[in-house]
Protein backbone atom coordinates (compact mmCIF):
# COMPACT_ATOMS: atom_id res chain seq x y z
CA UNK A 1 0.00 0.00 0.00
CA UNK A 2 0.79 3.68 -0.59
CA UNK A 3 -0.93 5.71 1.33
CA UNK A 4 -0.97 9.35 1.76
CA UNK A 5 -2.83 10.16 5.74
CA UNK A 6 -5.50 12.37 5.44
CA UNK A 7 -8.53 13.08 6.41
CA UNK A 8 -8.38 12.17 10.04
CA UNK A 9 -5.94 10.83 13.45
CA UNK A 10 -7.52 10.76 16.68
CA UNK A 11 -4.75 11.72 18.96
CA UNK A 12 -5.90 10.67 22.17
CA UNK A 13 -8.74 8.58 23.44
CA UNK A 14 -10.34 11.88 25.44
CA UNK A 15 -10.07 14.11 21.66
CA UNK A 16 -13.79 14.76 21.07
CA UNK A 17 -13.94 12.71 17.50
CA UNK A 18 -12.14 12.24 14.31
CA UNK A 19 -11.75 15.57 11.48
CA UNK A 20 -13.86 15.49 8.55
CA UNK A 21 -16.38 12.41 9.40
CA UNK A 22 -18.47 12.95 5.92
CA UNK A 23 -21.98 13.89 5.16
CA UNK A 24 -24.03 14.68 8.89
CA UNK A 25 -22.36 11.99 11.02
CA UNK A 26 -20.32 13.76 13.06
CA UNK A 27 -23.12 16.37 14.49
CA UNK A 28 -24.28 13.85 17.40
CA UNK A 29 -27.78 12.24 16.77
CA UNK A 30 -28.10 13.51 13.83
CA UNK A 31 -31.60 11.76 11.90
CA UNK A 32 -29.32 10.72 9.59
CA UNK A 33 -27.03 8.68 11.52
CA UNK A 34 -30.06 7.39 13.59
CA UNK A 35 -31.39 5.79 10.72
CA UNK A 36 -27.94 4.28 9.58
CA UNK A 37 -28.00 2.97 12.71
CA UNK A 38 -31.55 1.45 13.08
CA UNK A 39 -30.43 -0.06 9.38
CA UNK A 40 -27.29 -1.41 10.77
CA UNK A 41 -28.52 -3.07 13.70
CA UNK A 42 -31.75 -4.93 11.53
CA UNK A 43 -29.33 -5.91 8.80
CA UNK A 44 -26.86 -7.26 12.09
CA UNK A 45 -30.23 -9.09 13.43
CA UNK A 46 -30.70 -10.66 10.01
CA UNK A 47 -27.21 -11.90 9.60
CA UNK A 48 -27.16 -13.40 12.59
CA UNK A 49 -30.55 -15.04 12.58
CA UNK A 50 -29.63 -16.46 8.87
CA UNK A 51 -26.24 -17.71 10.52
CA UNK A 52 -27.88 -19.34 13.09
CA UNK A 53 -31.68 -20.22 11.58
CA UNK A 54 -29.66 -23.61 9.16
CA UNK A 55 -27.48 -24.50 12.41
CA UNK A 56 -30.56 -24.73 14.75
CA UNK A 57 -32.67 -26.19 12.10
CA UNK A 58 -30.01 -28.60 11.22
CA UNK A 59 -29.72 -29.80 14.92
CA UNK A 60 -33.94 -29.97 15.72
CA UNK A 61 -33.93 -32.16 12.58
CA UNK A 62 -32.25 -34.67 13.78
CA UNK A 63 -34.49 -35.45 17.02
CA UNK A 64 -37.53 -34.92 15.20
CA UNK A 65 -36.42 -37.14 12.31
CA UNK A 66 -35.51 -40.23 14.79
CA UNK A 67 -38.70 -39.56 16.71
CA UNK A 68 -40.91 -40.13 13.28
CA UNK A 69 -39.21 -43.08 12.59
CA UNK A 70 -39.57 -44.58 16.31
CA UNK A 71 -43.49 -43.60 15.84
CA UNK A 72 -43.75 -44.75 12.58
CA UNK A 73 -42.05 -48.76 13.79
CA UNK A 74 -44.42 -47.90 17.01
CA UNK A 75 -47.63 -47.73 15.07
CA UNK A 76 -46.37 -51.00 12.63
CA UNK A 77 -45.80 -52.35 15.94
CA UNK A 78 -49.02 -51.97 17.64
CA UNK A 79 -51.22 -52.87 14.03
CA UNK A 80 -49.40 -56.46 13.99
CA UNK A 81 -50.43 -57.38 17.49
CA UNK A 82 -53.54 -59.27 18.20
CA UNK A 83 -55.42 -56.67 19.73
CA UNK A 84 -53.66 -53.85 19.63
CA UNK A 85 -54.94 -50.75 21.90
CA UNK A 86 -56.92 -47.96 20.22
CA UNK A 87 -56.21 -45.57 22.52
CA UNK A 88 -51.89 -46.23 22.32
CA UNK A 89 -52.42 -46.93 17.99
CA UNK A 90 -54.16 -43.54 17.73
CA UNK A 91 -51.39 -41.60 19.95
CA UNK A 92 -48.62 -43.55 18.03
CA UNK A 93 -50.33 -42.01 14.76
CA UNK A 94 -50.71 -38.33 16.06
CA UNK A 95 -47.24 -38.06 17.11
CA UNK A 96 -45.99 -39.47 13.49
CA UNK A 97 -48.20 -36.42 12.21
CA UNK A 98 -46.66 -34.26 14.47
CA UNK A 99 -43.31 -35.02 13.61
CA UNK A 100 -44.24 -34.95 10.20
CA UNK A 101 -45.33 -30.81 10.21
CA UNK A 102 -42.27 -30.60 12.48
CA UNK A 103 -40.93 -31.77 9.74
CA UNK A 104 -42.26 -29.21 7.09
CA UNK A 105 -41.50 -26.75 9.19
CA UNK A 106 -37.98 -27.05 9.37
CA UNK A 107 -37.72 -26.96 5.93
CA UNK A 108 -40.00 -23.82 5.22
CA UNK A 109 -37.53 -22.20 7.59
CA UNK A 110 -34.87 -23.49 5.80
CA UNK A 111 -36.09 -21.89 2.38
CA UNK A 112 -37.26 -18.64 4.27
CA UNK A 113 -33.91 -17.93 5.39
CA UNK A 114 -31.69 -17.12 2.33
CA UNK A 115 -30.88 -13.85 1.68
CA UNK A 116 -32.06 -12.18 -1.06
CA UNK A 117 -29.86 -9.29 -3.11
CA UNK A 118 -30.03 -6.28 -2.61
CA UNK A 119 -29.55 -3.55 -5.46
CA UNK A 120 -26.03 -2.48 -5.42
CA UNK A 121 -25.08 1.10 -5.47
CA UNK A 122 -21.52 3.12 -5.03
CA UNK A 123 -19.78 2.79 -1.94
CA UNK A 124 -16.51 5.30 -1.34
CA UNK A 125 -14.88 2.83 0.70
CA UNK A 126 -13.31 6.48 2.00
CA UNK A 127 -16.50 7.72 2.99
CA UNK A 128 -17.31 4.06 4.28
CA UNK A 129 -14.59 3.72 6.96
CA UNK A 130 -15.46 7.21 8.86
CA UNK A 131 -18.63 6.54 8.95
CA UNK A 132 -18.06 3.10 10.40
CA UNK A 133 -16.04 4.75 12.66
CA UNK A 134 -17.99 7.59 13.86
CA UNK A 135 -20.60 5.22 14.80
CA UNK A 136 -18.12 3.27 17.40
CA UNK A 137 -16.12 6.36 18.47
CA UNK A 138 -17.59 6.55 21.40
CA UNK A 139 -16.79 2.85 22.56
CA UNK A 140 -13.05 3.68 21.26
CA UNK A 141 -13.15 6.25 23.73
CA UNK A 142 -14.58 4.69 26.48
CA UNK A 143 -12.02 2.07 26.25
CA UNK A 144 -9.01 4.78 25.75
CA UNK A 145 -8.06 2.94 21.98
CA UNK A 146 -6.73 5.45 19.28
CA UNK A 147 -7.33 5.25 16.01
CA UNK A 148 -5.03 6.47 12.79
CA UNK A 149 -6.33 6.57 9.75
CA UNK A 150 -4.92 6.55 6.16
CA UNK A 151 -6.19 6.55 2.54
CA UNK A 152 -5.42 7.87 -0.90
CA UNK A 153 -6.19 11.23 -2.08
CA UNK A 154 -8.68 9.67 -4.94
CA UNK A 155 -12.01 8.18 -4.20
CA UNK A 156 -12.33 4.53 -3.88
CA UNK A 157 -15.82 3.79 -5.71
CA UNK A 158 -17.51 -0.03 -5.26
CA UNK A 159 -20.59 -1.54 -6.13
CA UNK A 160 -22.50 -2.69 -2.99
CA UNK A 161 -24.46 -1.85 0.00
CA UNK A 162 -23.07 0.85 1.88
CA UNK A 163 -24.96 -1.03 5.08
CA UNK A 164 -24.18 -4.32 5.45
CA UNK A 165 -20.33 -3.15 4.82
CA UNK A 166 -20.82 -0.45 7.45
CA UNK A 167 -21.79 -3.34 9.98
CA UNK A 168 -17.96 -5.49 8.55
CA UNK A 169 -16.27 -2.31 9.46
CA UNK A 170 -18.36 -1.72 13.12
CA UNK A 171 -17.57 -5.39 13.94
CA UNK A 172 -14.31 -5.27 13.08
CA UNK A 173 -13.43 -2.14 14.54
CA UNK A 174 -15.23 -3.39 17.49
CA UNK A 175 -13.05 -6.78 17.51
CA UNK A 176 -10.12 -4.25 17.34
CA UNK A 177 -10.98 -2.19 20.46
CA UNK A 178 -11.63 -5.35 22.26
CA UNK A 179 -8.35 -7.03 22.00
CA UNK A 180 -6.32 -4.11 22.50
CA UNK A 181 -7.79 -3.54 25.65
CA UNK A 182 -4.91 -6.07 26.96
CA UNK A 183 -2.34 -4.14 25.73
CA UNK A 184 -0.02 -1.24 26.77
CA UNK A 185 -0.05 0.75 23.20
CA UNK A 186 -3.69 0.72 22.58
CA UNK A 187 -4.13 1.05 18.44
CA UNK A 188 -5.83 0.85 15.94
CA UNK A 189 -4.88 1.44 12.10
CA UNK A 190 -7.71 1.75 9.51
CA UNK A 191 -6.28 2.53 5.85
CA UNK A 192 -8.02 2.53 1.99
CA UNK A 193 -6.51 2.25 -0.95
CA UNK A 194 -5.61 0.34 -4.27
CA UNK A 195 -3.49 -2.96 -4.09
CA UNK A 196 -2.95 -4.88 -7.55
CA UNK A 197 -5.87 -3.22 -9.25
CA UNK A 198 -7.79 -3.70 -6.61
CA UNK A 199 -9.81 -1.89 -4.02
CA UNK A 200 -8.52 -2.87 -0.82
CA UNK A 201 -9.27 -1.67 3.27
CA UNK A 202 -7.33 -2.59 5.48
CA UNK A 203 -7.49 -2.90 9.65
CA UNK A 204 -4.54 -3.96 12.20
CA UNK A 205 -4.33 -3.49 15.62
CA UNK A 206 -1.74 -3.64 18.52
CA UNK A 207 -3.75 -6.57 20.20
CA UNK A 208 -2.39 -10.09 21.08
CA UNK A 209 -3.32 -11.04 17.57
CA UNK A 210 -5.07 -14.10 16.49
CA UNK A 211 -4.63 -17.49 18.24
CA UNK A 212 -4.63 -19.23 14.66
CA UNK A 213 -5.51 -17.01 12.18
CA UNK A 214 -6.72 -19.97 9.57
CA UNK A 215 -9.58 -20.69 11.58
CA UNK A 216 -10.88 -17.00 11.83
CA UNK A 217 -14.20 -16.49 10.47
CA UNK A 218 -15.48 -19.77 11.16
CA UNK A 219 -18.71 -20.02 12.89
CA UNK A 220 -19.44 -20.56 16.61
CA UNK A 221 -16.04 -20.42 16.71
CA UNK A 222 -15.07 -18.02 19.29
CA UNK A 223 -12.47 -16.64 22.10
CA UNK A 224 -14.26 -14.16 23.88
CA UNK A 225 -15.92 -15.28 27.05
CA UNK A 226 -19.59 -14.18 26.26
CA UNK A 227 -19.60 -14.18 22.48
CA UNK A 228 -21.45 -16.67 19.78
CA UNK A 229 -18.52 -16.62 17.66
CA UNK A 230 -20.28 -14.80 14.83
CA UNK A 231 -18.98 -11.35 14.17
CA UNK A 232 -16.26 -12.29 12.13
CA UNK A 233 -18.26 -15.11 10.43
CA UNK A 234 -21.04 -12.95 9.05
CA UNK A 235 -18.58 -10.39 8.06
CA UNK A 236 -16.97 -12.91 5.92
CA UNK A 237 -19.79 -13.82 4.35
CA UNK A 238 -21.24 -10.62 3.69
CA UNK A 239 -17.71 -9.33 1.57
CA UNK A 240 -18.37 -12.87 -0.17
CA UNK A 241 -21.72 -11.48 -1.05
CA UNK A 242 -20.48 -8.27 -2.47
CA UNK A 243 -17.65 -10.47 -4.13
CA UNK A 244 -14.58 -9.76 -2.57
CA UNK A 245 -12.37 -11.93 -0.02
CA UNK A 246 -11.40 -10.95 3.34
CA UNK A 247 -8.08 -12.28 4.50
CA UNK A 248 -7.09 -12.95 8.87
CA UNK A 249 -3.27 -12.50 9.34
CA UNK A 250 -0.95 -11.17 12.18
CA UNK A 251 1.53 -8.20 12.13
CA UNK A 252 4.78 -9.79 12.27
CA UNK A 253 5.25 -6.99 15.25
CA UNK A 254 2.08 -8.37 16.68
CA UNK A 255 -1.16 -7.45 16.57
CA UNK A 256 -4.13 -8.35 14.35
CA UNK A 257 -4.43 -7.88 10.79
CA UNK A 258 -7.76 -7.94 8.71
CA UNK A 259 -6.98 -7.28 4.39
CA UNK A 260 -10.54 -6.88 2.74
CA UNK A 261 -10.50 -6.89 -1.00
CA UNK A 262 -13.02 -6.15 -3.46
CA UNK A 263 -12.47 -7.27 -7.18
CA UNK A 264 -13.45 -3.97 -9.41
CA UNK A 265 -12.65 -0.51 -8.50
CA UNK A 266 -15.88 2.05 -10.33
CA UNK A 267 -14.60 4.97 -12.41
CA UNK A 268 -15.74 8.11 -11.94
Amino acid sequence: FVYLVMFFELHSANAATAKAIPHDLSSGNTPEKNMLLSQIARSDRQKILSELTPYLAHEISQPVSTILLEAQLTERLLLQSTHPDPDIVSAAKRITLSAQVASRILSNIRSFIKPTAATPTQVDLVELIASAYELISAYAKKSDVDFLFSTSPKRIMVLGDSVPLTQVLINLYRNSIDACKTSTSRMVYVSAGIEDQRPCIQISDTGPGFADPSTAGTAYLTTKENGLGLGLAISKSIILEHGGEIQFSNNEEGGAKVTIRFNTQISV
